[in-house]
C-alpha cells in the first residue's frame, strides 16, 4: 500500500513539472515585451473644409521593459496620412519624450 502511494505522488510530480516551465517560458518572455499605453485611442475630425490642414496626436508610451518601435500605423481611411517618429521609445519614455 505505502508503494501505491509512493507511485501515485511521483506520477502527479511528473505531471506538474511537465506542465509548468512551458507557462513559466511564456510568462517570463510576455513580461519582457514593450507594452503601448495610449492616452485616447480615438480623434474625431468632425467637419473639415476644403484646403485646411487639421492636425492630432496620439500621445503614447512605453510600459513594457524593451524599447518598442513602431514600423506601421493604419487609419480608419485613406483621407488621413500618418506620420511618426521612427526611433525606438525606451521604457517609461512618452511619444512627445523623444
Amino acid at each position: 500500500m505505502e508503494k501505491i502511494k509512493y507511485i501515485i505522488y511521483f506520477v502527479i510530480g511528473l505531471v506538474v513539472v511537465s506542465f509548468l516551465p512551458p507557462y513559466l517560458v511564456k510568462y517570463y518572455y510576455s513580461s519582457q515585451m514593450p507594452v503601448i499605453k495610449f492616452e485616447k485611442t480615438k480623434h474625431d475630425f468632425d467637419t473639415l473644409y476644403t484646403k485646411v490642414q487639421a492636425n492630432t496626436y496620439f500621445v503614447y508610451k512605453n510600459t513594457g521593459k524593451k524599447p518598442l518601435k513602431i514600423y506601421r500605423i493604419q487609419t480608419a481611411c485613406g483621407c488621413i496620412i500618418p506620420t511618426w517618429n521612427s526611433n525606438e521609445l525606451l521604457t517609461n519614455l512618452a511619444s512627445l519624450d523623444l
